[in-house]
């Protein structure tokens, strides 16, 4: 961090998201997906960028499988109350399917919609939601 800072050429955000190895046999195919969008993004490119969201898609696709999310209060667009009524775990829950929606156009679209933005998004967001999950 250090050196980037030093460089001085842009504003660098490195969080470091330790995650163990897979945890149990009903999340090897989470990890699996996890593991093919790390290779995804660390090979760079138009077509990387969009295997990066594949893997996210494939991860939480095998994820929701045997964990469902919970949406909390049924599932429209939720008034005030309904907002507040919502715990944390449900707000994750919201946040990994809607993760999922997003990673989702991966898989019917061509590699020149997605950029490393998009790969560093969704990816990012699928560690950090691994790392809270705690399997």
């Amino acid at each position: 961090v250090k050196m980037l800072r030093s460089l001085n050429v842009a504003e660098n955000v490195l969080v470091e998201i330790p995650l163990p190895v897979c945890p149990s046999s009903e999340w090897e195919g989470v990890w699996e997906g996890l593991l093919n969008a790390r290779d995804a993004f660390e090979q760079g490119g138009a077509t990387a960028w969009k295997n990066c969201i594949m893997g996210v898609r494939l991860a939480l696709e095998r994820w929701q499988k045997f964990e469902k999310e919970n949406m909390g209060l049924g599932w429209q667009p939720p008034s005030r109350q309904d907002k507040e009524a919502r715990t944390k775990k449900e707000r994750y829950d919201n946040l990994r399917w809607h993760l999922y929606q997003a990673a989702h156009r991966g898989a019917h679209t061509g590699a020149d919609e997605w950029s490393r933005d998009d790969a560093v998004l969704l990816y990012s967001t699928l560690s950090a939601l691994l790392a809270e999950r705690r399997p």
